[in-house]
């Protein structure tokens, strides 16, 4: 199987790729990069060999200087672009090319330092991202703030609806999640919110049917699920982890990551309900 020629340009055209704001394209069967509209670096196969063209400024003379002394290499127009041709056992310095490849980047972007302009562009990048923070922790506010205003007059699903939008994390997917699979075990269930306040505005969410199932309680690391007769409940699937000791409640601790078990929760809902209406 032939071996794919080097092209020794590659090196060129992935630096150039990296600089900000930069677009690449085709002029007459080469690669063409510009920023801000310019151009600042073409490369391409050449009569057997390759070229790269570079719009210098500063080091126009030194590339004058090389176009004198190897004219069959290097070639330094009146307008400032400067064309070097290599090949692949004798490719272009990478000391040389980093250099006028910088420089032409410059130039294209008004003539300030790639150094500037990759501190901007970083800059640039950190305040898009605390924007879209701000915005996400504005947002998340203003839910709360629903929440805690919710009319007296509000059902308790809709009460439970505005706790888990103000949420808006994982917290909120897990309490959904959970209030979603009790739903299914018993379409029957009664939600709630209780034992509103004001430290916690919002309340607690409630699921009841004959009695209190259970509770959802939200706090930073965890969703607290807390059955109220869950000592006198089965629990072969052992999802109770806390509040164990407890001669009447049992509790299930869910942290972000964790699964919750589908089968055997809806079946410790079921076993509760039974409880609640013998």
């Amino acid at each position: 199987m032939p071996t794919k020629p080097i092209d020794p340009t590659e090196p060129l055209r992935v630096a150039a790729s990296g600089y900000s704001g930069v677009d690449r394209g085709t002029a007459c069967t080469q690669s063409a990069f510009k920023a801000n509209k310019k151009a600042f670096l073409f490369t391409g196969p050449q009569g057997g060999r390759y070229k790269a063209m570079f719009k210098l400024g500063e080091s126009l003379a030194e590339a004058r200087e090389l176009a004198a002394k190897e004219p069959d290499r290097f070639d330094a127009g009146k307008t400032g672009w400067v064309t070097a041709r290599f090949s692949a056992d004798k490719p272009m310095p990478k000391r040389l090319w980093k250099k006028w490849l910088d420089e032409s980047y410059a130039i294209a972007m008004g003539g300030r330092p790639v150094a500037t302009i990759k501190e901007n562009a970083i800059t640039k990048k950190k305040a898009t991202a605390s924007k879209s923070v701000t915005k996400k922790a504005t947002a998340k506010k203003a839910a709360s703030r629903k929440a805690a205003k919710a009319p007296a007059d509000a059902s308790g699903a809709e009460l439970i609806d505005a706790q888990i939008a103000a949420l808006g994390d994982w917290r909120g997917e897990i309490l959904a999640r959970v209030r979603t699979l009790i739903k299914q075990a018993d379409p029957g269930v009664i939600e709630e919110t209780k034992w509103r306040k004001p430290s916690n505005p919002a309340g607690v969410p409630v699921w009841s049917h004959g009695g209190i199932i259970c509770t959802g309680e939200t706090y930073k690391d965890k969703v607290k699920l807390t059955f109220a007769k869950g000592a006198a409940l089965d629990d072969p699937a052992g999802l109770f982890n806390a509040s164990l000791t407890g001669n009447a409640r049992r509790a299930i601790d869910i942290r972000e990551g964790d699964k919750v078990k589908a089968v055997a929760f809806k079946a410790l809902i079921r076993e509760a309900v039974a409880l609640n209406t013998d």
